[in-house]
């Protein structure tokens, strides 16, 4: 059976597919290995699966307790099968065919995903480095960039080039697109109007009985000109010089002007558009070579991406190299899905297959990120034209009481009008909640009279005021603010046993521009919150920038902005005016006299000179300057744990406002920084940068979970972050907006004979701008469906709540948006509107505050059970510990050199580390090229080291050819009395004959000196490979000695 559920909100969706899914299990005895249940995250598709096995456990026992024998081996078969079904998201079930027919595929077994960051990384790499190269080479692309942003973001979204083409190579990907042939995608220039068809419009003017002046000089110029020009351009170029305007307002004339401009804006466009055509084939011509380059790079990298994973499932399916099995396909949230999971499915979908499908296309709001709105549409038409299918609409909402649900029909039929929200899309109440006598359930927070009149932020302000306001009034005050029935396992009256707290609360942001005036508001009324979702949360909060800015002063000395931030931060707690003064000089503020204050000793005579003879070091500077001096020997993570024990840091954080969600963030950064210290030899120079980036392009990385399920706080994300889940109380802030444009220049489209098409407006420096064929078209298409997914969202901001939905906005001159839509609502007093004023100085409990005295205070501390004696366990690293150890025994320690050769090494390390993983395959050129930054090195110094890598690679294939397996950067920790020791083996191989290792060293030391070293370092490195495999016996150690004469093997006995 073939079966569409169209689910509108809250209607028992994921109870739905479950249950058809224990139905098909142990009624129709089907293996569930031959059901495949796909959905969209992995969230969800951990919440499916938990959900199936919970149903067959409860089947399991049900049938145990009623002596069902036969039952209960079903259902235990069933069981025992589960952990192999193939229950997960589209993403997870393309790998897991991919891994199986590698080969097939063109791929290696071991190939990875490529996500997220290093996806973005990799790819916005690639477009800086070849849109310098080609703003070098191709004079017509230079030509296109001289009236483009070309770094940025521009003026609106996707408006510079450097952000425009991963959109374009994305777009293509969800549409199954590839890029790599985007000159021949780009329309040629085309023929627009002829003379007959500026004859017609003559004739058509010639009939009116009455023209306007205007439309008597259109007359006149064509009657004058047409018999006289040779073509239609000429004619053009006479027409747009004549000063003409419309002339639509006599009695039948505005069809003829309408159609008048249309020709000549065509013709216009046309001709312009032949004019600058070359410089958009050269546009086109970089799209292509970077998604070739993309392309190339994964290859090299043994990784594909979440669209070749598609594209390539797909490929299997449909040339028969893989056939897998199914009964039955079962696509969850299908109104999210991307053409190219359109095209997956179909593949998947054989003639002996039962295709269901589950979603609500009124809930499709993911079309930025490829979602395609049509899928679902299209997949219930193909789907009910088969025999043996149905069609079922789920309309029982489970979540909302009756008064919400009134208003949402209302509003919605409305918003999206009667024939899309018919009677089948139309909520129902459950008959199970009794809601009698409830008051309104949708509140509207309006403005008072003059609020119009204050500037932008200020009416913004008293918005989020007034937002702040009604939650308190929720939370603390008498019933007459509170909905009488709140929702408890089922709607029970309200009161002080069953009372609203901030967990209730849900505050839902259609965008975060007003994020921050809705924080300073909450945190004003002393109101705890936590931000929810996949927002940009961490990397955009104050205690990451906090320890971004501690990393950039000790790593860059000359970073004076940071120097700033970090002085006037809790680190260190300068006031401005302590700073002005230490910067002060004869010529006023001097940002080198400030860096002379701070900088370390090795500085010498010049930053003393320009601090003062004499004058001694503020301590400030003696703290920056004691951890710049442990650079070389701590990791970034243990500086910034350092210094949060020297300055008591957490405990100011705890002090503040959301006290406990700082701490949690303060925690997850720090992990943060440790796992990117891991692998190569990363410097805390490069953790620094990547950090700082991190903070200047936030990725999306949610603030730190509040595992403490009692957290009474209100949460705060984006209604694109908080589809599927359901809160007592809902707000909508913003409601009011004039919906976003979309200024992006390319676009990738399907034409109407479904041929993949390049769209590209062409902007000069003057500002005039020229379209390609049918980009137009394809960007009025692109805001009809913008428009209605914004109908959408606004479906899913109305449809989150229980209990009560409260929506507010700061009008401006007149209602746009959301707003517009809920004003018939809020004249016929469906909403019930309050004003901002209504909502202040509310008179709360008073909570009495007893101050213990000092002898009380005393006697309480006495009384404390004194700490537990911390262990006296020091964690130190390999490469430290020798240090301190050969500095006793008098070794000179042959790495101590300047920072950019020691950077070179590092450099070194990193690239003959991905050589390593890659099974010493792969080109030493591209590594080089794609690791430098990390590291800060330029271009011409990367280079020098390729000769000596691609030697020291050669040596490394012939040395370890025989091995049965080598593990590059091996980390181990080693228990050493009252010290842990940590580190990470460059290179571990293990033979038929024992163990090998192998360390890089890039030094240009004579092999006796480099033994002398790093004999230690060796010794350690032994007892820990030892420790990791017992019965391999002693490793045979060699360092692999890389100087300027080449690479060297200098065996070392231990």
């Amino acid at each position: 059976m073939n079966i569409v559920y169209n689910a509108s909100a809250g209607t028992g969706k994921t109870y739905q597919v479950t249950q058809l899914y224990e139905k098909l299990v142990l009624e129709e005895g089907i293996d569930p290995r031959k059901i495949l249940l796909m959905t969209f995250t992995d969230n969800a598709a951990a919440e499916l699966r938990m959900r199936v096995a919970c149903r067959l456990l409860k089947a399991r026992r049900t049938a145990e307790a009623e002596d069902d024998d036969e039952q209960t081996e079903r259902t235990i078969l069933a069981l025992s099968r589960l952990p192999s079904a193939p229950i997960g998201t589209i993403h997870s079930f393309c790998t897991r065919l991919l891994r199986e027919n590698a080969l097939e595929a063109g791929l290696s077994p071991g190939f990875s995903t490529l996500v997220g960051d290093d996806r973005e990384e990799l790819l916005n790499h690639i477009c800086r480095d070849e849109l310098l190269a080609r703003l070098e080479s191709d004079p017509g692309f230079k030509t296109f960039c001289s009236g483009a942003h070309i770094i940025g973001g521009g003026k609106g979204f996707g408006t510079s080039i450097t952000e425009t083409v991963p959109n374009l190579i994305s777009q293509a990907g969800s549409l199954g697109i590839s890029l790599e042939n985007a000159e021949a995608m780009l329309p040629d220039p085309q023929a627009a109007g002829s003379l007959p068809d500026f004859s017609g419009i003559l004739d058509r003017l010639r009939e009116l009985p009455k023209p306007t002046p205007d439309a008597q000089n259109v007359f006149q110029c064509l009657e004058q000109n047409l018999p006289k020009v040779g073509n239609v351009e000429e004619l053009a170029r006479i027409l747009l010089e004549a000063g003409l305007k419309k002339f639509g307002r006599g009695k039948g004339q505005k069809p003829i002007s309408d159609d008048f401009w249309e020709l000549l804006d065509e013709l216009d466009n046309a001709i312009a558009y032949r004019e600058r055509f070359p410089a958009a084939k050269a546009f086109a011509r970089h799209v292509q070579e970077v998604a070739r380059q993309f392309r190339q790079r994964k290859h090299d990298m043994d990784v594909v991406d979440f669209d070749d994973q598609l594209q390539m499932a797909a490929g299997l399916l449909n040339s028969g190299k893989a056939n897998p099995e199914f009964q039955y396909v079962i696509v969850d949230e299908v109104q999210d899905t991307s053409r190219i999971q359109f095209n997956l499915i179909k593949s998947l979908w054989g003639k002996s297959t039962n295709l269901v499908i589950c979603g609500d296309k009124k809930q499709s709001i993911y079309t930025w990120r490829g979602a395609d709105p049509q899928v679902m549409p299209d997949l219930e038409t193909e789907i009910l034209a088969r025999e043996n299918s149905r069609l079922e609409n789920l309309q029982t909402s489970y979540r909302s009481k009756a008064p919400i649900l009134d208003v949402v029909n209302t509003l919605f039929a409305s918003v999206y009008g009667a024939k899309e929200y018919s009677d089948t899309a139309h909520l129902k109440p459950n008959p199970e909640f009794s809601t009698e006598n409830e008051k309104p359930c949708v509140e509207f927070l309006a403005p008072d009279d003059g609020i119009s009149d204050l500037p932008k932020q200020e009416k913004i302000a008293a918005e989020m005021e007034a937002v702040a306001n009604r939650i308190q009034l929720l939370v603390s005050e008498a019933n007459e603010w509170k909905p009488n029935f709140r929702y408890t396992d089922g709607f029970t009256p309200s009161g002080k046993t069953n009372s609203y707290c901030y967990s209730d609360i849900l505050i839902l942001l259609r965008r975060t521009s007003h994020q921050s005036a809705l924080e300073q508001a909450l945190r004003h009324a002393g109101i705890p919150y936590t931000l929810g979702g996949k927002g940009r949360g961490l990397f955009t909060r104050q205690e990451t920038r906090d320890v971004s800015l501690f990393l950039n002063v000790v790593t860059n000395p000359a970073d004076i902005y940071s120097l700033v931030g970090f002085l006037r931060s809790p680190w260190v707690g300068l006031s401005d005016e302590t700073i002005t003064e230490l910067a002060w000089s004869e010529e006023g503020f001097s940002g080198e006299n400030l860096l002379a204050h701070f900088a370390t000793e090795s500085a010498g005579k010049d930053a003393r000179a320009t601090r003062g003879e004499g004058i001694p070091a503020c301590p400030s500077a003696q703290l920056i300057q004691r951890y710049r001096a442990l650079l070389g020997t701590k990791l970034a993570s243990e500086l910034v744990r350092m210094l949060i024990g020297e300055t008591g840091f957490d405990a100011l954080q705890a002090g503040l406002p959301r006290g406990v969600q700082r701490l949690a963030n303060l925690r997850k950064i720090l992990d943060w920084l440790r796992e990117n210290e891991r692998g190569a030899q990363t410097t805390p120079a490069a953790v620094a940068r990547k950090l700082a980036g991190k903070i200047t392009t936030p990725p999306p990385v949610p603030e730190a979970a509040l595992l403490d399920p009692a957290q009474n706080a209100a949460t705060i994300m984006t209604v694109h972050g908080a589809k599927g889940l359901t809160k007592r109380v809902v707000f909508v802030p913003d409601i009011s907006f004039r919906p976003d444009s979309d200024r992006g220049f390319a676009r990738v489209f399907v034409d109407e004979q479904k041929a993949p098409m390049l769209g590209i407006r062409v902007t000069a420096p003057d500002k005039t701008s020229v379209a390609s064929p049918g980009f137009k078209a394809a960007n009025v298409r692109s805001k009809e469906v913008r428009n209605h997914e914004l109908k959408n969202l606004f479906y899913v901001a109305m449809t989150r709540a229980r209990d009560l939905v409260v929506a507010s906005a700061s009008v401006g001159k007149k209602p746009e948006g959301w707003l517009k839509q809920m004003e018939p609502l809020l004249e016929s007093g469906d909403i019930p509107s309050i004003p901002y004023s209504s909502l202040r100085n509310k008179p709360s409990e008073q909570i009495q505050r007893v101050i213990p005295t000092p002898k009380q205070l005393t006697s309480a501390l006495q009384m404390l059970t004194p700490p537990p004696e911390q262990p006296k366990l020091q964690r130190i690293p390999a490469t430290r510990l020798v240090k301190e150890l050969n500095d006793e025994r008098g070794i000179v320690h042959t790495s101590k050199s300047a920072q950019n050769a020691a950077t070179l090494g590092s450099l070194g390390h990193a690239v003959l580390e991905q050589l390593a993983l890659n099974d010493w395959t792969g080109s030493v050129s591209d590594w080089l090229e794609t690791r430098r930054d990390e590291f800060g090195i330029g271009k011409t110094e990367a280079t020098a080291l390729k000769a000596r890598i691609e030697q020291t690679l050669a040596m490394m294939r012939e040395l370890t050819a025989d091995m049965q397996e080598i593990r590059p950067e091996l980390p181990f920790v080693l228990h050493d009395g009252d010290r842990l020791i940590d580190g990470t083996i460059d290179l571990l191989c293990r033979s038929a004959g024992g163990l090998a290792i192998f360390d890089y060293k890039f030094t240009e030391a004579e092999d006796a000196a480099v033994t002398d070293a790093y004999r230690g370092q060796m010794e350690i490195y032994c007892k820990a490979a030892r420790k990791a495999f017992p019965k391999a016996g002693r490793p045979e150690i060699s360092l692999i000695v890389v100087s300027a004469q080449g690479p060297r093997q200098v065996p070392l006995v231990i």
